[in-house]
């Protein structure tokens, strides 16, 4: 239930909203993004997009999900 910062590139399985999400290679993204996410108009901006947010992989899931990345290589 807290705003974050992730990459572009994080392989989640779920859509991420734009605002929490940078290109890790470019510094000038990250930083604009998390002042954003400071500033007291872009917390309550990105908890409204958090509570819009579903979903529900547990930890077995991930482990599973893993797994299947580690059997490809």
């Amino acid at each position: 239930g807290k705003p974050f910062l992730i990459s572009r590139e994080n392989g989640l399985p779920f859509a991420v909203p734009d605002m929490f999400l940078f290109d890790a290679r470019d510094a000038r993204e990250f930083e604009a993004k998390f002042k954003l996410l400071l500033s007291p108009e872009g917390y309550s901006q990105a908890l409204g997009y958090l509570h819009d947010m579903h979903f529900d992989w547990s930890w077995d899931d991930v482990v599973r999900e893993n797994i299947k990345v580690i059997d490809l290589a």
